[in-house]
């Protein structure tokens, strides 16, 4: 969902909770002391005068087109489909009476290349691999536990090593890989 549908959602849901809690509290401080006499304002008598009962019907439409407006909202921020597909297909190269193709599960290659992480690379733990098929090869993220101990050449390495095991495992090389770090791990003394 883009920042700006997930920014008037949230200026909807304080907005309405503002108005909800001061309905509330009127409510509330009428309930406790039947003495008290709370002017309606002018607005409200403005809404609801007998002889527009159009306002009042406009103000109610209005009201519900927000609060399904605010439901769809909060089902599209809880509903989030995934982008990347279940299965990759590879291609072999090939004459076209014999080409054909392979399917993968992109969560067996994401384990491919998280075990090898983990396995080669010892300032790694607990990598989790996500990766997508691009034009010119896999784009991968790598979230992991990591020493604090040069990211950058951290990164060249993790690049270097799950571009080795995708090009081994899918002739399909790497096009990019992104790391996340979770959390820094110290570094036990040898």
């Amino acid at each position: 969902m883009r920042r700006s549908v997930r920014s008037l959602a949230l200026v909807l849901a304080f907005v309405g909770l503002a108005v909800v809690v001061v309905v509330a509290a009127r409510e509330v401080v009428l309930a406790l002391d039947t003495s008290l006499r709370w002017p309606e304002p002018h607005w409200w008598r403005w809404l609801l005068d007998p002889a527009h009962s159009g306002r009042a019907a406009l103000a109610g439409i209005v009201c519900v087109a927000l609060a399904v407006f605010a439901l769809v909202l909060a089902a599209l921020a809880v509903r989030r489909p995934s982008r990347r597909p279940a299965q990759i297909r590879l291609a072999a190269d090939g004459p076209a009476d014999t080409a054909a193709t392979t399917s993968v599960k992109t969560a067996a290659l994401e384990r491919l290349v998280s075990v090898s992480l983990d396995r080669e690379i010892a300032e790694v733990r607990s990598p989790a691999v996500s990766l997508r098929r691009m034009a010119d090869g896999f784009a991968v993220v790598v979230v992991a536990n990591v020493t604090a101990i040069d990211l950058v050449g951290l990164q060249q390495r993790l690049a270097t090593c799950a571009a080795v095991e995708l090009e081994r495992a899918t002739d399909v090389g790497l096009a990019r890989l992104d790391l996340n770090v979770r959390r820094f791990i110290s570094v036990s003394p040898a």
